[in-house]
């Protein structure tokens, strides 16, 4: 394939892009909604940063150990298949409501157009704090797993002869919380 043949594709596909676009803003503004979300991030950064929510790495380190140590290998293998289908569940279905409402804030639009209208306020209010309460608790908990294992790599690369305190520890993770934080800080364009 030459050169121009590529570019030819990759014009194909941004224009099949734009043109997805604008047909997703003419559905929002039919059902009364004006499109302000700013379409920045690529396929690829979209998953990049949904892996990145997920906190692959953290997550799977940090909750093997529990299991582990409360009913052996075969506890860990039923957890984890458990909860993926659960999990799988719950997000097909969440993806399934907030699809057919694609807004900025798909969460609140879902909620509101599945509950009664006399309580839509109610509902839109606990929505919107169990989801920053999810997402503080979310981060912190992921943060604060890397710092165990960032420790944990410490000690496993001074043959355990290092000790490491619970001060130590809650120091890391309020310095990977900033360090993350002015990562996150920069515009999504540079971002993706």
């Amino acid at each position: 394939m030459s050169s121009h043949e590529k570019h030819q594709d990759e014009v194909d596909i941004d224009d099949q892009s734009i043109s997805s676009t604008l047909d997703d803003d003419k559905v929002l503004q039919d059902i009364g909604y004006v499109p302000s979300f700013k379409r920045e991030f690529s396929n690829l950064a979209t998953i990049s940063f949904a892996f990145s929510i997920m906190g692959l790495c953290s997550s799977i380190a940090t909750t093997f150990n529990t299991p582990l140590l409360l009913g052996g290998p075969a506890s860990v293998t039923w957890c984890w298949i458990l909860g993926a289908c659960m999990c799988f569940t719950l997000g097909s279905s969440i993806a399934e409501i907030v699809s057919a409402f694609p807004t900025c804030g798909g969460l609140y639009t879902a909620s509101a157009q599945l509950c009664p209208l006399k309580h839509r306020a109610i509902v839109g209010w606990v929505v919107g704090w169990l989801n920053i309460l999810g997402q503080i608790a979310g981060l912190s908990s992921t943060e604060f797993g890397l710092s165990n294992m960032i420790w944990a790599a410490v000690v496993v690369a001074k043959d355990g002869d290092f000790t490491v305190t619970p001060g130590m520890t809650v120091g890391l993770f309020a310095g990977l919380l900033v360090f993350h934080g002015i990562l996150d800080y920069d515009a999504t364009a540079h971002i993706s």
